[in-house]
């Protein structure tokens, strides 16, 4: 969000993720402009003035004009809209991918896709139940760790945080059953070159 001056205040109220409440910040303030850019990339661009009472309360986006050129992003980075929509074709994009899995308590989690698009790495993870009990996950988390580590030193791990996560929100699964999670994340050096560094990624949960 860029404002012309600090005579506009601007807010996204919490719990909300597309609604963007304006108003001045005093009364006759010098014109000036607004501009919003949207999680598919589009750029909004309003002239702002100063009016005692609102002509329109309420603007949609969706019915307004965007500007022409879209809105490029640092290093190649992708915005959320393209996350999302990513995201969503994953989800139905079944390999016989095989290797990289883990288990515990009846618990499975398994990688089985690996995508990049731009600086950006997809993750696409199975979670299976075959325990006797729901499965409630509670965290997953990626983190870099040294592969090779001389006797008596701490283990050098850095932690990374998704940039984009579909499937963990209230995410339980039930006995016999699977979920598949996706996680997106920047693209990471590795300080001691691939031979000598690997990457992992966790899961935590409770039986209810």
């Amino acid at each position: 969000m860029d404002r012309g001056s600090g005579d506009v205040q601007a807010q996204v109220p919490e719990q909300t993720a597309n609604v963007l409440q304006v108003k001045g910040a005093r009364e006759n303030f010098p014109g000036t402009n607004l501009t919003v850019i949207t999680t598919d990339g589009k750029l909004y661009s309003f002239p702002a003035r100063y009016a005692s009472a609102q002509s329109e309360p309420l603007l949609t986006l969706e019915t307004l004009p965007a500007v022409t050129a879209s809105v490029l992003l640092p290093e190649n980075r992708l915005h959320a809209g393209q996350l999302e929509s990513i995201t969503r074709q994953l989800i139905h994009e079944v390999r016989f991918y095989r290797g990289i899995q883990d288990k515990s308590g009846g618990i499975k989690v398994a990688l089985e896709g690996l995508y990049t698009k731009g600086n950006t790495l997809f993750y696409r993870l199975v979670l299976r139940n075959a325990s006797t009990l729901p499965f409630e996950l509670e965290a997953v988390r990626f983190a870099t760790r040294d592969r090779q580590q001389a006797r008596r030193t701490a283990t050098q791990e850095v932690q990374l945080h998704p940039c984009y996560a579909w499937g963990t929100r209230d995410a339980v699964v039930a006995p016999g059953e699977a979920k598949v999670l996706l996680f997106a994340l920047e693209r990471f050096p590795l300080d001691r070159g691939e031979s000598e560094s690997s990457s992992s990624s966790s899961a935590t949960g409770s039986g209810t």
